[in-house]
């Protein structure tokens, strides 16, 4: 499949790829993200986002994790001249946990810190480090909501953990965040709600969320936008409601957002939307648009 761009939405050639995430180094592109290609996770290279490599390089094989099925959304950060792999995988207890690989190279081979174990016991899934200004090392996390029940509803809430250096160990408790309790992130009726895919980024003393919100099957699948002055929160949702939703005839199911610097050092975000727009499902194509602030606010330009 060809790119293309539509507005300021680049559709790259990937397709059955979800929860996109990108890091450009040394003139490589390298993406990785949600497949289903036989092993845990696979990389697509490219020298342009215009561009990468079809036949992925596979990074995590299924026996070097402690996962067993369902690996999703890894995200990668380079720390002390090592690369680690944050991702979500279901264990032998048949419950989705989040867990960290370890790599000389980006393009692995990963191999989990404990593949006895996962980083986090509790059932959670998207995982997106982050490193503060003060040289913190925070894990921003969903508690999934096929066991976190809120008032009889299953509720995906976004939650933050302090690392500490070694990566491998969280210091103190989680802290909640973002909850789906705005009424545009979901149905009245609906047995389960979202607030997933978190991401962020500092800008201008504000820290920015990204998270997404419904099923990520539903035409409606969107990203919305939380900010504070502290790390810690509180977060206050933006009253723009998405800030970046689906067009009509063009684009479903746009979210799972992650940031990330091109080569001219312009922040992006990386986000899937269904293939088949007329037909959404698991298969998703992997899209680019740029980030811009103004009056602090965060601007995904995909229009």
């Amino acid at each position: 499949m060809n790119s293309k761009r539509i507005g300021g939405t680049l559709f790259s050639n990937i397709t059955n790829i979800g929860d996109p995430f990108v890091f450009y180094e040394d003139g490589y592109y390298y993406m990785f993200g949600t497949g289903y290609r036989g092993e845990a996770f696979s990389c697509y290279i490219g020298r342009s986002l215009d561009q990468f490599n079809e036949n992925p390089v596979i990074i995590l094989k299924k026996e070097d994790s402690f996962g067993v099925a369902d690996f999703w959304a890894p995200e990668i950060i380079k720390y002390n001249n090592e690369y680690f792999m944050f991702y979500s995988a279901k264990g032998n207890d048949g419950i989705l946990h989040i867990q960290v690989a370890k790599s000389q190279k980006i393009t692995g081979p990963y191999i989990d810190i404990d593949i006895n174990k996962p980083l986090l016991p509790w059932a959670s899934i998207d995982a997106s480090p982050f490193i503060d200004k003060s040289r913190k090392i925070y894990l921003l996390f969903v508690m999934d909501c096929s066991k976190n029940v809120i008032d009889g509803v299953h509720t995906s809430q976004t939650y933050i953990i302090e690392l500490d250096e070694s990566l491998s160990n969280t210091i103190g408790e989680p802290k909640l965040l973002l909850t789906p309790d705005v009424s545009w992130e979901y149905d009245k009726n609906d047995a389960y709600r979202w607030n997933e895919g978190p991401s962020m980024i500092y800008h201008d003393g504000y820290y920015f969320i990204t998270y997404s919100t419904h099923h990520f099957m539903n035409p409606n699948y969107s990203i919305g936008l939380a900010k504070s002055k502290e790390i810690l929160g509180p977060y206050i949702k933006d009253e723009r409601g998405p800030i970046l939703k689906r067009i009509t005839g063009v684009t479903s199911g746009t979210g799972h957002n992650s940031f990330f610097y091109n080569e001219n050092k312009e922040l992006m975000t990386a986000y899937h939307v269904h293939t088949d727009v007329n037909h959404p499902s698991a298969n998703r194509r992997a899209c680019f648009s740029k980030i811009l602030f103004n009056n602090n606010e965060l601007i995904i330009d995909y229009k």
